[in-house]
């Protein structure tokens, strides 16, 4: 039952991943220079930020590693990945064949931005609200290891990369490999 809920627990921690993406977009665009918000820009603001966001490229984060690669890292099997995207956040997961539905072995996410500053800003924000962080060096233009959420931060350009891996898959050692193949195939 411990590995079930544990199980849960990952999945539940991809989506909180991805609304904290969403959310600090959100915070970002509702607040004036001063961090207060301020009503009349909220609506301004957000609709100009979404436009912006719009029109920014998107990716199937899924097409940068294959099946066989990610059990290759994970030292088990994967099912099928599964592509989400969510406004500019674009997910792929794979899953646990003996759990299916429930258990996610590799998660890797990536938000677009418009541009390098935005997407700082938004991790500098994911960063400020995590518990406990561990900076990791060589890893784009800046990375940080969630030890909570036990998920690899990595700002590159205007990308924001999350990636996941389960502990019975290699957890951070895991993650670290992924990240280098995500970092070298991003468009």
């Amino acid at each position: 039952m411990n590995n079930k809920i544990r199980k849960i627990k990952l999945k539940s921690q991809m989506i909180i991943n991805g609304l904290v993406f969403v959310l600090s977009l959100c915070l970002i665009t509702a607040c004036d220079k001063s961090g207060k918000p301020n009503q009349t820009k909220i609506e301004a603001n957000t609709v100009t930020k979404f436009q912006e966001q719009s029109s920014v490229d998107s990716i199937d984060v899924c097409s940068l590693l294959s099946k066989n690669e990610v059990e290759q890292i994970a030292g088990k099997p994967v099912l099928d990945p599964e592509s989400e995207q969510l406004a500019n956040l674009f997910t792929c997961t794979y899953g646990d064949p003996e759990y299916p539905d429930v258990s996610i072995i590799v998660s890797i996410s990536v938000f677009i931005c418009s541009n390098s500053s935005d997407a700082k800003e938004i991790l500098d924000m994911t960063r400020s609200n995590a518990a406990s962080v561990e900076e990791i060096s060589n890893f784009g233009d800046y990375a940080y290891w969630d030890k909570i959420l036990r998920t690899l931060w990595i700002l590159k350009g205007n990308y924001e990369i999350g990636i996941e891996a389960a502990s019975d898959a290699g957890g951070f050692d895991s993650a670290k490999k992924i990240a280098l193949k995500v970092l070298e195939r991003l468009p």
